[in-house]
């Protein structure tokens, strides 16, 4: 359990005047062993609080604690006319904000309560440093549910005020918000939302904020973040002319990521006096509207409020931001920036004649137009850009973020939108590893990982309205990375810098074998092949190439004997392999063989191999001629990491110092792109490390977790007090990454025990209590 420190707190509670106390309720995590709220769920301590003359003065405050965990299991209502704010406590030392997990309900059946609170008419509701997942994390078979929302307004309610800053909130099936009824004030700054829509749930699900089709006097949503949605940012559809959205900010936001199955901003019915304010600025979007624009019904029904029709099947037309037809409204869209990533832009590409899934009446292109016709009508009649309101940049890098939904898409895509429904993963038990979703991460991810710093194309570090950089200012901007790599990648191995592109790097080395090295000789002779008279002839020595070593007779490849070419993709570009290929011959002789493979694993721990069946080399006689062996590849090697291709070759023939591997050119054939994403199997750990054990105190079940840099043997073990082993959970070798895994001490008796984690060279030990 994370460690908390209340010290500095309580002392500044017994400074503080008593007056000011009144109000506020101090709770314990679920975790302590005493205090207010200790071992409860925090929605019952509130809800038996409610009663209290305090919390009847109309303004109570709760306060939570710094790296505290809070269980929530019901939805709490809290009565009309109230002021509520749960923060986290001032002053405090402690890593992470308070965390909130939804817990399974009473009823059991694993489902968390459906929301934390349904909101009543004239409450004021404030949430500030508060990190809200809507499930319980710390158990992984728990996310295939998943809360339907975190807040509400309900239906009969009217002038509720709800204020959000500096939050995490993730992981719903339905709509991180949503209102019912009239809302005087909805403010959401300096937050991330992430992870929003659900298997659980169909794809018109999965959006930001649901104001469904009543009134908002005051909309803001600045400088947030959004990673991973299926469907729209904002739904306000169908509303009618008394139920408009009066005055908008949507401004300094960061979107990644987002399928946009209905849309992106749908505002319905906006403000129709023309006194209201409408803006959209400054906003920086990555992977926005990922499966572009479509002749598909099912999408297309909700894109219905501007009334403009298709002219391919008269359905309505897509649009970024749909409003209902308006020419009173006044706009103000301006310096909003997008770009694709290399996944996204090959998603974006399909379509006729590219694709024939594509073909007829249903057609895919990159992506719909910005604005619905009318509102580039208004903007003009008010002599406003109606241009450069969002302005497509070639490439936008962030540092750490999770990739695009890729799979998802294409599924999407290659049902040809039959229906809003999505592939169903829920079978599977590894719910961190659905095929078609998200890459799904847990709030110390977006906590501590997530990094939307990035670099562009263009300078936007100075391009906002205010004179500030684009996107939420949360994260910095890095600078202008330029070019796009070339189109092909050739190393001469006998020159292996010879090419060497300014996004590009790579190299060619000869490996051991056998107490031997292979050497490199060049040989000049007749033409044959692309680079005319120049070869070169891989060959075993024991003295750097003057005289060869014994080589064969042998059967098959042998592990630690192969030419290795290595192609590694400059920062902040990621190489894209389409083929490799090779021009080689026997030197000499009919009885040389290879394999080859290739492989983003430096150790070659896992790798691919290209070739069907073993290559027989042609003999090569005088030279004359050297054959070309090209294998498709297909894989994306990102910033940081390599690709690397390796030639097996043996020799089935009797025992000989003179014999070869005649190799003229070596080609690896591919593209380089600015990288938007790093994957995660990418993100390797910048140091080894062994957490704390959670929960702990635990009884019976509790979760390891550890990070290791390299690829090396691990061993992760517990002892008693005594230091004799009593289970081993890991002993295996594994490759760089962070791991976690459930231990089951049932069979142990309650104590203080120790685990020891071992890799490689790294070392560390920790003390856990089990309490029956």
């Amino acid at each position: 359990m994370r460690a908390r420190v209340y010290s500095v707190f309580l002392l500044l509670l017994l400074l503080l005047p008593l007056k000011a106390l009144s109000q506020d309720l101090v709770i314990e995590d679920y975790y302590a062993t005493s205090g207010t709220g200790a071992g409860q769920y925090l929605n019952a301590v509130i809800a038996g609080d409610t009663s209290s003359a305090a919390f009847k003065a109309g303004t109570r405050v709760y306060v939570l604690h710094k790296n505290g965990i809070y269980a929530w299991n019901a939805t709490l209502d809290f009565q009309a006319g109230s002021t509520v704010t749960i923060r986290a406590a001032y002053g405090e030392t402690g890593h992470y904000d308070p965390t909130i997990y939804f817990y399974p309900t009473a009823t059991g059946g694993g489902a968390p309560p459906g929301q934390m609170s349904q909101l009543a008419s004239n409450i004021t509701m404030r949430l500030t440093h508060l990190m809200i997942s809507g499930y319980n994390e710390q158990v992984d078979s728990l996310l295939k549910y998943s809360n339907t929302m975190i807040m509400r307004t309900l239906s009969t309610s009217s002038n509720t005020r709800i204020y959000v800053d500096s939050c995490i909130m993730k992981t719903i099936a339905g709509q991180i918000f949503r209102t019912e009824g009239p809302v005087a004030v909805l403010k959401i700054t300096n937050s991330t939302f992430a992870d929003m829509g659900h298997p659980t749930s169909n794809f018109g699900a999965g959006k930001f904020v649901d104001a469904r089709n009543v009134r908002v006097d005051t909309f803001v949503v600045q400088n947030c973040t959004f990673v991973n949605l299926y469907d729209r940012v904002i739904r306000h559809y169908q509303a009618t002319n008394t139920n408009s959205i009066r005055n908008l900010v949507f401004d300094h936001n960061t979107i990644m990521n987002s399928m946009s199955y209905h849309g992106f901003l749908s505002l319905g019915t906006v403000d129709t006096s023309g006194t209201g304010t409408l803006q959209i600025t400054n906003n920086l979007m990555v992977d926005h509207f990922a499966l572009g624009m479509d002749t598909a019904a099912v999408r297309q029904v909700e894109f219905a409020d501007p009334g403009e029709p298709d002219p391919v099947n008269l359905q309505p037309r897509m649009a970024w931001v749909l409003t209902n037809k308006n020419n009173g409204a006044k706009w103000n869209i301006q310096k909003n920036y997008f770009a694709s990533s290399a996944d996204g832009k090959a998603i974006l590409a399909l379509g006729p004649p590219n694709d024939t899934i594509y073909a007829g009446p249903f057609y895919h292109k990159q992506g719909p137009p910005y604005l619905t016709w009318n509102m580039n009508t208004v903007l003009a009649s008010q002599s406003k850009d109606t241009v450069n309101t969002f302005t497509p940049v070639d490439a936008i890098v962030f540092g750490k973020a999770p990739g695009l939904m890729t799979n998802l898409v294409k599924w999407t895509l290659d049902k040809k939108l039959a229906n809003k429904n999505k592939p169903s993963p829920l079978t599977t038990t590894s719910y961190w590893n659905w095929t078609y979703d998200f890459n799904r991460k847990k709030l110390e991810y977006y906590a501590d990982t997530l990094d939307c710093s990035y670099t562009a194309s263009v300078d936007l570090g100075h391009a906002a309205t205010d004179g500030s950089q684009i996107g939420s200012k949360r994260w910095a901007f890095k600078g202008v990375t330029t070019g796009g790599g070339p189109a092909s990648v050739i190393w001469n191995l006998i020159m292996p810098d010879s090419a060497n592109p300014s996004t590009v790097v790579g190299n060619v080395t000869g490996q051991p074998i056998s107490g031997s090295n292979f050497y490199v000789r060049s040989f000049t002779g007749a033409p044959n092949g692309p680079l005319g008279t120049t070869n070169m002839r891989w060959w075993p020595s024991n003295d750097g190439g003057v005289t060869g070593a014994s080589w064969g007779p042998e059967t098959g490849e042998v592990s630690n004997r192969y030419i290795q070419l290595t192609a590694a993709p400059k920062s902040g570009f990621s190489f894209v392999v389409d083929s490799v290929s090779l021009w080689s011959c026997g030197g000499g002789t009919g009885s040389m063989r290879f394999n080859v493979y290739y492989s983003t694993d430096a150790s070659f721990a896992t790798k691919t191999r290209l070739n069907a069946d073993t290559v027989k080399l042609d003999n090569s006689g005088s030279v004359t001629a050297t054959t070309r062996y090209a294998y498709k590849v297909g894989t994306t090697v990102p910033s940081g990491k390599s690709f690397y291709f390796r030639i097996y070759p043996w020799y089935e023939g009797a025992a000989s110092n003179s014999k070869y591997v005649y190799t003229q050119l070596a080609e690896i054939k591919g593209s380089t792109i600015l990288a938007t994403a790093v994957r995660d199997e990418d993100l390797i750990p910048r140091e080894p490390q062994l957490a704390q054990n959670y929960p702990n105190p635990f009884n019976p079940s509790t979760t390891f977790q550890f990070s290791i840099t390299k690829s090396s043997n691990v061993v992760l073990e517990i002892f008693n007090i005594l230091g004799q082993p009593v289970a081993k959970l890991v002993d295996e070798n594994l490759s760089a990454g962070t791991y976690r895994m459930n231990f089951n001490a049932s069979a142990l008796s309650s104590g203080v025990y120790l685990y020891r984690l071992k890799a490689g060279d790294f070392t560390q030990t920790k003390k856990m209590v089990l309490m029956k």
